[in-house]
């Protein structure tokens, strides 16, 4: 039996994973992005013609929106 007050066997434990999730958040780096070169977007886009081709048109990647521009990394270590 739960005594009074308890709604479950783990209530102390739902609380320390919540926080452990918020300071995991806090911790993460910020993501860099890296733009393809023209070669490499090249050969992505040989690639997506290939799987549209090899699918009968059913290429999902082609069915998405375009990203929207980004200023891209300059290099270096952040």
């Amino acid at each position: 039996a739960l005594t009074r007050g308890q709604e479950s066997l783990s209530i102390g434990l739902e609380t320390r994973s919540e926080e452990a999730g918020r300071t995991a958040a806090r911790a993460r780096p910020k993501p860099v992005l890296l733009r393809a070169s023209a070669e490499e977007q090249g050969i992505h886009d040989s690639v997506l013609e290939a799987i549209s081709k090899d699918s009968k048109g059913a290429c999902l990647w082609n069915a998405l929106p375009l990203a929207v521009d980004a200023p891209a990394h300059q290099g270096g270590n952040g």
